[in-house]
């Protein structure tokens, strides 16, 4: 096959924009590589003053935080994996094999959700991310039965992460799913440590359909010779599942999902969820603030030096001076000290500041961009509360995406082992995004309220609680809500109810303390 038929990529693969967006992402190295597109040339610039500018810059990446921030709190709320039933039917025993997979789900000891974090952060900058999931094969013959099936391992199946640059191209049915996809690796192995050198380019392209995975190489030595045109099919076999083992996650080109917020269910169209591709929000902001510090940067370096002007009757005999150098100047010669102006230095500074706090706005983090200053510190728990509540709708939405992601890697699982059993994953939709000390204080004003509702009350102290202990185990959660919802009952209301006025004694003030009871006494006595 010819190996431009297999690099044809997808319309959607945006092979130059995510590169700059991971650049963005992970700053240094990466950032350097791109400095050219970052920081342009600027008109009839001299090449040396441009070389010594792209020197001098310097990254400051916020959108690398944000998006780690983003990844941890999502996967901060623990997942719930449950068989499907239909109607009242008893749900199926569901084999432990899929609770052993869920600690370790690439024979590498990584647990699921470490997994899906790291597959959410690169979906996050890219746009979207991949995983393939793939059965083991020791190369013998198809087993005869289940137990010899078991005994030789064939159904522990993995998953291994792909990167959007990996997968090239791919087409999908009106449901959406997958009818096959093309996926490409380049290596530069060196086996031998005695011998040879990492010259030697092996480049892999696999064709995945509903049955099989071709896999097609071309191997070259790029200081010899050029791209070969045609590349070699080295193996055809059947993957073992009923469909594209390969798994999407990602705002572009991805199905909708529905969302909980409050009391209702929204659905998000699949073309509305690119607006969710938080790099794709920020790189403009971010990219900004990187130009402007730059041109901030390069102005104080090339202005902030004071020079001396010498008034001096004899150019060829120039006074010379330097750090602890005297002046020699005649009668009629002076010399004045200029600075260059400040008022466009002032005017860059307050650019470069509104372009960082715009970075946190468009992130729906304003409560994180704020200055640590008297009036930030001094915001109410309710202001601070109302910061958080755009981002837990983006958490959910993304809570929605990677729900979805995971239930079709189970799925994927149940095929390929021959289960008849489908699953529902819940959770990734409670999210503890607001400043602890703000809750506090909400939950003990709404207290003072005194509300008759057990709900009310325990809803209450679960989101303290939350808030108070954001990073213990999801079962220790799940204890301490237990314990909350056994320890507020009927009963406990109703004795921190405040006594009914006797209508006997409706003018007289109840005494609220043992010392006001013993002064009552007495002056009754003496009455």
């Amino acid at each position: 096959m010819k190996v431009a038929t297999l690099c044809a990529k997808h319309p959607t693969h945006r092979v130059d924009t995510c590169a700059q967006y991971d650049a963005l992402y992970r700053g240094g190295e990466a950032f350097a590589e791109h400095i050219e597109h970052f920081l342009p040339k600027n008109p009839a610039e001299v090449d040396d003053v441009y070389r010594a500018r792209k020197k001098e810059a310097h990254y400051t990446g916020y959108v690398g935080p944000i998006v780690d921030w983003f990844a941890a709190k999502l996967c901060s709320s623990g997942i719930v994996v449950r068989p499907k039933t239909k109607g009242d039917a008893e749900p199926p025993e569901l084999d432990s094999w899929y609770a052993d997979w869920k600690e370790d789900v690439d024979g590498a000891r990584t647990d699921l959700m470490d997994f899906v974090r790291a597959r959410f952060t690169s979906a996050a900058v890219k746009g979207r991310s991949w995983w393939c999931v793939e059965l083991p094969d020791d190369g013998l013959d198809a087993p005869q039965n289940r137990a010899q099936w078991e005994e030789r391992g064939l159904g522990g199946a993995y998953v291994y992460p792909l990167e959007t640059d990996h997968v090239l191209d791919w087409e999908i049915d009106t449901r959406g799913l997958l009818l096959w996809a093309i996926t490409h690796t380049i290596e530069t192995r060196r086996d031998d440590p005695r011998a040879g050198d990492r010259g030697i380019i092996t480049e892999t392209w696999r064709i995945y359909d509903q049955a099989d995975v071709e896999t097609w190489q071309i191997v070259w030595d790029p200081s010899k010779d050029q791209r070969p045109e045609d590349a070699k099919l080295v193996g055809r076999k059947a993957h073992g599942f009923s469909r594209v083992p390969l798994v999407r996650l990602g705002f572009v080109g991805t199905r909708g999902v529905k969302v909980k917020v409050g009391q209702r269910t929204k659905s998000i169209a699949g073309p509305a969820l690119e607006g969710f591709w938080l790099l794709n929000r920020l790189a403009g902001a971010q990219l900004a603030h990187f130009r402007n510090s730059a041109a901030l940067d390069w102005n104080i370096k090339r202005t902030c030096y004071a020079m001396p002007v010498f008034g001096i009757k004899d150019p060829e005999r120039p006074p010379v001076m330097g750090a602890g150098y005297g002046i020699c100047l005649d009668v009629d010669e002076k010399v004045d000290w200029i600075a260059p102006p400040t008022e466009h230095l002032a005017v860059l500074m307050e650019r470069v500041e509104h372009l960082k706090q715009e970075i946190y706005r468009i992130a729906n983090q304003l409560a994180q961009g704020v200055d640590n200053n008297a009036a930030a510190v001094g915001r109410s728990g309710q202001s601070k509360l109302a910061d958080s509540t755009a981002t837990e709708v983006v958490l959910r939405v993304y809570g929605a995406l990677v729900r979805e992601a995971i239930e079709e890697t189970y799925d994927l699982l149940a095929d390929g082992r021959g289960d008849a059993v489908s699953f529902s994953i819940e959770g990734l939709d409670t999210f503890s995004v607001a400043d602890a000390s703000a809750v506090v204080e909400s939950v003990i004003a709404a207290q003072g309220l005194n509300i008759p509702s057990v709900t009310a009350r325990r809803e209450m102290l679960y989101r303290a609680a939350d808030a108070i202990l954001p990073d213990v185990e999801q079962t220790t959660k799940d204890q301490i809500r237990e314990e909350i919802r056994a320890g507020v009952t009927e009963e406990m209301l109703k004795a921190k109810e405040p006594a009914k006025p006797d209508d006997d004694a409706e003018d007289e003030e109840a005494p609220d303390s043992e010392s006001e009871k013993a002064m009552a006494a007495r002056l009754s006595t003496e009455a």
